[in-house]
């Protein structure tokens, strides 16, 4: 897996010129997001026949191959509320949520969202962020506070516009957010062959963080994603074929984060913390 680093510094320069709010945030350890690592469930950990396994991973995913037609992804898109985080004291000990398009057994990731690291037993400052893996560092654009109200989304446009990549990622409570236009400049190029919707853990060095706790359930709501040509913009849960990912420790024995089955009827996309790992 790629290395890549936190940056947490000053605003980017070609941040849209229309973001409200912004402001510089102070220097945090780098560390470590990527692809997703799939991974075979050893004995002892749950298994059902709709969820696959990651050691960094825990949300939904959804592939162009499951497609009826496949069509590589336009866009995807969500709303979350930002939860607290309780930390036990491991170190590291961090979450990141997102929504982006590429990551599921791809080597890019298009994506944005919001990111915390813990300071010992307390919860750290919480960041809006975005990324183009694996061809730049996260940048993060502001803080973000408990309780609110996030949205995000990830569109892609045919080459020629201002940016191939549009992210989106805005605090609908405290009315700021920030819009990056981003070109694909991995040379295997951005297939956008997978949409996600995703809690992730990040490494250190050659180590996994720790998971830190949130109650209640994190929910990911308005999840969509539209597929190219064909108008795909309906519930994730309704209409596109996806499946659950669950977060496993290092050994894979014991659950992390846990998502709930997809089905028309479930109004959210819902992730449960199991386990603070690694």
């Amino acid at each position: 897996m790629r290395a890549r680093k936190l940056l947490l510094g000053a605003l980017c320069s070609f941040i849209a010129a229309g973001t409200l709010g912004l402001s510089s945030v102070a220097a945090a350890p780098s560390v470590r997001l990527g692809p997703a690592v799939i991974t075979r469930i050893a004995a002892g950990a749950s298994a059902s026949g709709s969820t696959q396994y990651s050691l960094n991973w825990s949300g939904y995913v959804s592939t162009e191959a499951a497609l009826t037609t496949p069509r590589p992804f336009t866009s995807v898109q969500a709303e979350w509320t930002e939860r607290a985080y309780g930390c036990n004291g491991e170190s590291p000990e961090a979450a990141v949520a997102w929504v982006g398009l590429d990551g599921w057994g791809g080597s890019t990731v298009e994506q944005g969202g919001t990111y915390q690291e813990c300071n010992g037993t307390a919860q750290g400052t919480h960041y809006a962020w975005w990324e183009m893996y694996p061809t730049n560092t996260i940048t993060t654009v502001f803080t973000v506070r408990v309780g609110d109200r996030m949205s995000a989304s990830v569109t892609y446009s045919p080459p020629g516009h201002a940016g191939a990549f549009k992210i989106v990622v805005t605090d609908r409570t405290a009315h700021k957010g920030f819009t990056e236009f981003e070109q694909c400049q991995y040379a295997g190029g951005c297939p956008r062959s997978s949409a996600e919707w995703i809690v992730e853990r990040p490494s250190y060095g050659d180590a996994y963080s720790a998971l830190p706790s949130w109650t209640p359930q994190f929910a990911f709501t308005d999840g969509s994603a539209r597929a190219q040509s064909k108008h795909l913009r309906q519930s994730v849960l309704a209409t596109i074929p996806s499946f659950a990912v669950d977060m496993v420790d290092d050994a894979g024995t014991e659950d992390m984060a846990t998502a709930a089955a997809l089905n028309a009827k479930r109004p959210k996309l819902t992730d449960v913390w199991k386990s603070y790992g690694p």
